[in-house]
C-alpha cells in the first residue's frame, strides 16, 4: 500500500510548499498529494482554495491573479514541484478548478517527461474525463465524497461508481474512507479499479483499509499509518 501525504508532509511546513514536499520524502512517503489552479496568465500553480486568504495577509482570487504577483505571496508553481520529484515517487495532483487548466498541466506534464510519476484526481467528473481523453497515458483517478444516509450512517458506496469509472477509462477511484467497504474494494479490483482513500489519519481506519488490499492511504500522517500496516 502506499502511503501518500497530504499536500506534503505538514508538521513544521507550510502545506503545499516545496519545504512540506520535501520533508514528506525525508520521513519516505511514497507519494504527496498537491492541489492544483490556474492562474491568471495560465500558469499552474500549488494551491487548495480559490483564494488566498488562508495562506496569506493579501487576499487575491488565484484566477484572477497573474503568476509573479502569486509568488510574491508564497504560492509555488507546479513545475517546481514536478522537476524535484524523486525517481522513485510520485505525486498525486488533485485539480481544484475546471478544465480551463487541462491544456497548461498537460504541458507542464509532457515537458517535465515525469508521466509516469503524475496521478491526476478530482471531484469534477467533465474535468477529469476530459483530462483522460487528454492524457490517456496518465494515471487519471475520480475523487468521490461519503455520503450518509437517513439514519446518519456512512453508506457504502455504489456499483454505479464503478460503471462510471469503467465507461470513461479512469484509472481509479480517490475516496473519503467512511464509505469503503470490503465487499466494495472486492468489485473494484474486479474492475481493475485501484482504489485511493482520504483523508485517513487514525491507524484503527488504515489497518482496515491494508485488510481491503486499497492501493493507497492520503494521510496527514504518514508515519503513524506506515507504522499501523506494518504491524499487521
Amino acid at each position: 500500500m502506499e502511503i501518500i501525504a497530504h499536500r506534503g508532509f505538514c508538521k513544521d511546513a507550510v502545506e503545499n510548499t516545496p519545504a512540506a514536499v520535501l520533508a514528506a520524502w525525508q520521513i519516505e512517503a511514497d507519494a504527496v498529494e498537491i492541489d492544483v489552479r490556474l492562474s491568471k496568465d495560465n500558469r499552474v500553480v500549488v494551491i487548495h482554495d480559490a483564494n488566498t486568504k488562508r495562506i496569506s495577509d493579501v487576499q487575491l482570487h488565484v484566477s484572477a491573479a497573474d503568476f509573479k504577483r502569486l509568488t510574491e505571496i508564497g504560492v509555488v508553481s507546479f513545475k517546481k514541484i514536478l522537476y524535484a520529484i524523486p525517481e522513485n515517487k510520485k505525486v498525486f495532483t488533485e485539480i481544484k478548478c475546471k478544465s480551463e487548466i487541462i491544456g497548461a498541466l498537460k504541458a507542464e506534464i509532457e515537458n517535465s517527461a515525469k508521466q509516469r510519476q503524475i496521478v491526476l484526481i478530482g471531484f469534477d467528473f467533465r474535468t477529469m474525463k476530459q483530462a483522460k481523453i487528454a492524457m490517456p497515458d496518465i494515471y487519471v483517478c475520480l475523487s468521490a465524497k461519503a455520503k450518509r444516509g437517513l439514519t446518519g450512517k456512512f453508506v457504502p458506496y455504489s456499483g454505479n461508481l464503478i460503471e462510471r469509472a469503467c465507461e470513461n477509462k479512469f484509472s481509479g477511484l480517490a475516496l473519503e474512507y467512511n464509505s469503503i467497504t470490503a465487499d466494495f474494494a472486492d468489485a473494484c479490483r474486479g474492475a481493475n479499479l485501484k482504489i485511493f482513500a482520504w483523508t485517513v489519519n487514525d491507524a484503527e481506519t488504515a489497518k482496515f483499509l491494508d485488510d481491503c488490499r486499497i492501493a493507497g492511504i492520503i494521510t496527514d500522517q504518514p508515519c503513524l499509518i506506515r507504522k499501523a500496516i506494518e504491524k499487521e
